[in-house]
């Protein structure tokens, strides 16, 4: 998706995964179902967990991870 090193992304936030993944360069967002019926067929499982998204005026963003099964953590 980097075009030129004039048109460089940032970082890449995709939703609608299902499971968290986390690198330097992308944020694939969990979902509040977890694992759904499609993952287990493929033998995946995924906490239950949002993102909170926290912006400031700079354009800086970072995130708050909430698991929402009582006792889970990262």
């Amino acid at each position: 998706m980097n075009l030129s090193p004039e048109l460089k992304f940032d970082k890449i936030v995709l939703g609608h995964f299902h499971s968290l993944a986390l690198t330097d360069e992308m944020i694939c967002c969990p979902s509040v179902a977890g694992t759904a019926s499609y993952d287990s067929a493929s033998c995946r499982t995924a906490k239950s967990a949002q993102l909170a998204w926290l912006v400031s005026g700079r354009y800086e963003f970072d995130f708050i991870e909430f698991y929402l099964s009582e006792g889970e953590t990262n």
